[in-house]
């Protein structure tokens, strides 16, 4: 007697968007369907539970722990009115699997705008890192003259200006004055 195990996974299926590169009025809604076990799989997207035309495929894919992963897209025109989803059949599925599109987000829409936000914000940081230096330098000068002002009104061999100034370290000692 020979005992076989039969190892079924079922799909997790997503939907999402994103802007399409050659064309703005258009955009490019894609459906996922990973973690399937066995292989074969039919998938498709829907305008108003009609297969839509000129979707493209990943081709099935494998995953590392030895399921499977599918893509499909598809461009979309992004005013469109109209039901979209994706439909999918598996051996491990009792039914189809639909999953609709909720219109709620495009993802590439937003990474202008965090492209945009992140570099001003590292110019504002770049700017403010610089005016610091700037200030330091500018303090260092000030000490510096200021030093080298009230050495000048000193007698150099006193003891009173080796206490001032200190060139080898660079600290300034105000003892003995």
């Amino acid at each position: 007697m020979r005992i076989t195990t039969v190892v079924v996974c079922s799909p997790d299926v997503h939907m999402f968007v994103g802007k399409s590169p050659d064309d703005e009025s258009k955009l490019v809604l894609s459906c996922l369907a990973t973690g399937f076990y066995p292989r074969d799989v039919q998938m498709n997207i829907r305008l108003n539970k009609t297969n839509l035309e000129n979707q493209t495929s990943s081709g099935i894919r494998p995953n590392d722990d030895e399921t499977f992963q599918m893509r499909i897209s598809v461009k979309i025109n992004r005013n469109h009115e109209g039901s979209y989803d994706c439909l999918l059949n598996h051996s491990s599925l009792t039914e189809p699997v639909t999953v609709n599109w909720d219109r709620t987000s495009v993802e590439s829409e937003t990474e202008p705008g965090w492209c945009f936000t992140a570099g001003v914000t590292a110019a504002v940081v770049a700017g403010l890192g610089l005016l610091c230096w700037l200030c330091l330098k500018v303090q260092e000068v000030k000490s510096k003259n200021a030093v080298e002002s009230l050495t000048s009104v000193l007698n150099p061999d006193t003891e009173q200006a080796a206490n001032l100034v200190n060139y080898e370290t660079g600290v300034t000692l105000l003892t003995g004055i």
